[in-house]
């Protein structure tokens, strides 16, 4: 998918995902054409890296969208979480990238919009690590009087941590 249409050879890694998770929630309740999903998962898969990661691909007109998205492990959890939402890509692709943001965890210990990201993708394949990086995230919770909130980019990271924790059943 790319904000471009045909005209962008490149296609979007980000927005592709997006779509994906979106389309593929979208199908309980609308129909939505399998084959759409089919494609744009494995035009995501296409993309990974050795190492199980995603590296940014194409360009995102409103960058807004994107909000605290930066770096490969970031990006990485943000399409893991989309492609285990779709259920039914590569199993392997799917496993190569949990087994990147496992063996990357330590490096976005403080990071809470990485952290709440990658949490997401934990929660949502039953990935034991989910604990350990939700507790982490716990940590880094910003504690007030307007409630528990995370920076930066403090509603699209608690979002994500909400996300996470709704599916975790904490």
């Amino acid at each position: 998918f790319s904000a471009f249409g045909d005209s962008d050879e490149s296609g979007s890694l980000w927005l592709t995902a997006f779509v994906l998770d979106v389309f593929a929630a979208a199908r309980e309740v609308y129909s939505v054409d399998e084959l759409v999903l089919a494609e744009a998962a494995s035009w995501i898969e296409s993309h990974q890296l050795a190492d199980g990661s995603w590296e940014p691909i194409g360009f995102i007109h409103h960058k807004e969208m994107i909000g605290g998205m930066a770096g490969n492990y970031a990006l990485t959890g943000f399409v893991a979480g989309a492609l285990a939402d779709y259920n039914a890509g590569s199993l392997q692709s799917l496993i190569n990238a949990m087994d990147y943001l496992r063996n990357g965890l330590s490096s976005v210990h403080d990071d809470a919009y990485a952290l709440a990201v990658a949490s997401l993708a934990f929660t949502r394949t039953s990935d034991p690590t989910a604990d350990a990086a939700l507790g982490r995230l716990l940590e880094l919770a910003i504690v007030d009087g307007d409630g528990i909130h995370w920076e930066p980019h403090a509603v699209e990271t608690t979002a994500y941590a909400a996300l996470a924790m709704i599916e975790a059943e904490m």
